[in-house]
């Protein structure tokens, strides 16, 4: 039912933590697949995959250079199958927050009659405490509502856009709300830090999020996109005009 897929790059201890929390879900090994791509490590990763794919941990892996973070992940949603219902991307040093995400996530789909394109849930951090999702609805204001860590993607034709660099994952979750509305869990899916790429960013990076809001938006929206961005530089939070669950 479920395909993770995990990115790498020379972090095999970050790597090992992953695995080690996919490994641990007490659901039945049959309803998920693992899929590793790495962009040929030279820390030991290559042999540590090999050994976790002789244990049956991961199904498949993949070791070679890519161009980047959105091409690695594309090749991983390539290497989906039919029975692959939904995509988590769980990279290298992230993990579940409990041994039961899949499980439970496993039976609130189960038991939605919406069935929906996307599933999400909250996210901890490092020291436990939940942080809570905001409504879809932030998308429209330049914001991925949830983690990228604690959604659940239906597999469709969708892809990555390698065109951006930093915010891709926002153009890819834009093209989903605009096709059904999500729907929230209601508990915590993943732990996960912001260092990643998209964490710390200049004007010169950040205006992918402009080009890609006024994409699938509109001019209209975009204006009020554009109005929320004058306020939080003058010091009113763009929070004001999100709401969380």
């Amino acid at each position: 039912m479920f395909l993770i897929i995990t990115i790498t790059m020379n972090n095999l201890a970050g790597l090992a933590r992953t695995i080690d929390s996919v490994e641990k879900q007490d659901i039945c090994r049959k309803r998920y697949r693992l899929i590793v791509i790495d962009g040929c490590s030279t820390d030991g990763t290559k042999e540590y995959l090999r050994y976790k794919k002789q244990q049956d941990s991961i199904d498949e892996y993949v070791s070679e250079k890519d161009t980047g973070v959105y091409n690695a992940m594309n090749k991983g949603i390539a290497l989906s199958k039919p029975a692959d219902e939904y995509v988590l991307f769980l990279n290298a040093g992230d993990s579940f927050c409990n041994s039961s995400v899949l499980s439970e996530t496993e039976r609130f789909i189960s038991s939605d009659n919406k069935k929906s394109l996307v599933y999400y849930g909250d996210k901890l951090d490092s020291g436990g405490n939940i942080n809570k999702a905001y409504y879809p609805s932030s998308l429209t204001l330049g914001i991925i509502n949830a983690c990228h860590q604690s959604y659940f993607y239906k597999l469709l034709n969708i892809y990555y856009d390698e065109n951006y660099r930093l915010f891709s994952d926002y153009d890819f979750t834009c093209k989903y709300y605009k096709v059904m509305p999500f729907t929230y869990l209601g508990f915590p899916v993943s732990i996960y830090e912001d260092f990643g790429l998209s964490s710390h960013h200049s004007w010169k990076t950040k205006k992918e999020i402009y080009i890609i809001n006024l994409k699938h938006f509109g001019l209209i929206n975009f204006c009020k996109f554009i109005f929320v961005k004058v306020l939080s530089a003058l010091g009113i939070s763009h929070k004001h005009f999100m709401k969380k669950h």
